[in-house]
């Protein structure tokens, strides 16, 4: 078989050897579309120790990086880390691969809001993995605050490692403004945002690296203003206050984050320009064609038109 190049995606991290053999066979360009810089996340929340595994893992990242021509990581910051490996390699490329969300079929969520105790009121959505790495545990903080508000609910669609843990505390603390429902097909996604008011996205403190989760698209593509419990200086922060798509709060005091809430979630005229300010953002930042085109150019010498 003859190719004009390889395109991988990463995670997972042990592509590197297929990745090798095959450009040694046939002479061919390639470029990572890297996702998430591991082990150094899970370094970051403990999750991992400096172990022979940690190593492992490192040594199998590293060899994906070195039989790379192009790597995309997924935001500015991310250039920082490879900074040093580029300057040793000035035959590596690397650059920002935005994050992207394709117009799928958009089918009627098998949700439905209005036949659940949160009917008729204002909803907040966390949609995605409930894992480590997300830190959440200040959002059902969040949520015991709402419990005597009757006008606001929240709603957690996905799985993840602390799904149990978060609702054995809902249950402690008898809150019964929110529900928890299984992950959905991501075609039903669409029509349930649509119900929403309010995406929520969080991110666990000690994260170091900076990403683009792929809730935030899903949710800017559906016109959803944002309320981020993020790290301060972040390229997502950046990315949130300057396009006016939502709220950041980078604090710790739960308060705090009450007040962020309410603000963004009772201000329907504010709620509606953020809503048009994410659409504009999705098409123009974070669009399958846009990916396409910064890909191919790796691949050719002329610019490819979207």
């Amino acid at each position: 078989k003859s190719f004009h190049g390889v395109i991988w995606y990463s995670p997972t991290i042990f592509f590197g050897p297929f990745i090798w053999y095959l450009k040694k066979i046939t002479k061919i360009k390639s470029y990572l579309i890297l996702r998430d810089i591991f082990p150094e996340w899970a370094l970051d929340l403990g999750l991992l120790k400096k172990s022979p595994i940690y190593y492992f893992f490192k040594a199998s990242a590293q060899f994906q990086y070195h039989v790379a021509d192009t790597i995309g990581v997924q935001s500015e910051s991310n250039l920082d880390y490879f900074s040093k490996y580029k300057s040793q390699r000035r035959d590596k490329k690397i650059e920002v691969l935005n994050n992207w969300l394709t117009d799928n079929i958009h089918i009627k969520s098998s949700i439905e809001i209005d036949k659940t105790i949160l009917k008729g009121r204002k909803i907040f959505i966390y949609s995605g993995n409930m894992g480590i790495a997300q830190g959440m545990d200040i959002i059902i903080d969040l949520v015991e605050l709402y419990k005597e508000d009757e006008t606001k609910g929240f709603l957690f669609v996905g799985r993840g490692s602390e799904v149990e843990k978060l609702k054995s505390k809902v249950k402690e603390k008898a809150l019964k403004n929110i529900i928890f429902f299984d992950a959905i097909d991501p075609s039903e996604l669409y029509s349930l945002l649509k119900r929403c008011h309010v995406g929520i996205v969080t991110l666990d403190p000690r994260h170091k690296s900076h990403n683009i989760p792929g809730k935030f698209l899903t949710y800017i593509h559906s016109g959803l203003p944002v309320l981020a419990k993020i790290n301060k200086n972040t390229d997502l922060e950046n990315i949130i206050n300057s396009h006016d798509v939502g709220k950041v709060y980078s604090g710790s005091n739960i308060k705090d984050l009450y007040i962020y809430s309410k603000n963004l979630i009772e201000n329907e005229s504010e709620r509606v320009i953020m809503s048009k300010n994410s659409i504009r953002l999705s098409k123009d930042m974070f669009s399958s064609s846009s990916a396409t085109k910064t890909i191919l150019e790796t691949f050719v010498h002329n610019r490819i038109s979207s």
